[in-house]
């Protein structure tokens, strides 16, 4: 009689609709990625990075470019925040897996940092596993951690709505993972344009000159760690960035504490560079912190 497989392993959604399902396939898409950014490998000490959470046809070249950096034989876990598409949320939803599964294995989640979260009494940090169920936007960017890093441990939190003071006080809280060997990674898209997004400020089909100009803008604010000025910036132009929170969160975890942290803007590219679409877009940044 077969043994039992008694953990709790969080399957995989995505694979197979966002990336390659098959382990070979899947390796080979990545390293023709990576082979483009190899000048840039093990460049400074990585902190944290926003990357896109796109199907790779579209986003995996900036999300390498951003994430190669970074020297493997420094991350020693990895956390990463990232927005909800299916369920509405407030707070930061806690998973409690024992693995998360990719084509090439499973990564063990970062229980000692999940713990440590869940041992706080404060109601906007949540255990919430319907959140992660279906949910892409981390997913995605497992099989990318596994191919730079290894099995490194993983603790991937769905960020919901957050107040401006919410947004301190939870960052405030996520300061006290912030150790040494930890990677943080946003997951988030930038602007989705077009009628089916009820954002067409540049009218259809979208200038992409324009639509750049309005996500580099952004970035920026998010690269200079100006908090206060992103979610201003949002409030002004009401970009549908949809991993907005997720930054917001970053940005007050980098402020909870005096940090030598720096940003700067990789990269950005859009869905209508593959697509030839610029009724229907989404546009993507890539932006790193690293430490001096």
């Amino acid at each position: 009689m077969p043994l039992r497989d008694q953990r709790r392993c969080r399957q995989s959604a995505a694979a197979g609709k966002f990336y390659e399902s098959d382990a070979i396939a899947l390796r080979h898409q990545l390293a023709v990625a990576e082979s483009k950014y190899r000048d840039e490998k093990g460049k400074g000490k990585l902190h944290g990075a926003v990357v896109p959470h796109g199907a790779y046809p579209f986003s995996l070249d900036l999300a390498m470019k951003t994430l190669i950096s970074a020297k493997p034989e420094e991350v020693k876990q990895v956390i990463l925040l990232g927005p909800s598409h299916h369920l509405r949320l407030r707070g930061v939803s806690v998973p409690e897996f024992d693995a998360w599964r990719t084509p090439f294995g499973d990564l063990p989640e970062y229980a000692f940092g999940r713990d440590l979260l869940l041992d706080i009494q404060e109601d906007l940090i949540v255990k919430n596993l319907d959140a992660h169920a279906n949910e892409h936007t981390l997913e995605v960017e497992l099989p990318l951690v596994q191919y730079l890093f290894g099995n490194v441990p993983v603790l991937p939190l769905v960020v919901g709505q957050l107040s401006g003071a919410e947004v301190r006080k939870v960052g405030g809280l996520l300061a006290e993972l912030d150790r040494p060997g930890t990677l943080w990674i946003v997951s988030s898209d930038f602007t989705h344009y077009g009628d089916c997004f009820n954002f067409t400020p540049f009218g259809t089909p979208c200038d992409p000159a324009k639509l750049a100009s309005l996500d580099l803008a952004a970035a920026e604010l998010v690269a200079a760690r100006d908090l206060d000025g992103f979610i201003a910036y949002l409030g002004r132009t009401h970009a549908t960035i949809c991993g907005a929170f997720a930054i917001a969160l970053y940005l007050g975890m980098l402020d909870a504490y005096e940090t030598a942290v720096k940003g700067e803007v990789v990269d950005r590219c859009d869905t209508g560079r593959v697509t030839g679409d610029y009724n229907r877009i989404v546009d993507y940044v890539g932006i790193r912190f690293l430490e001096s």
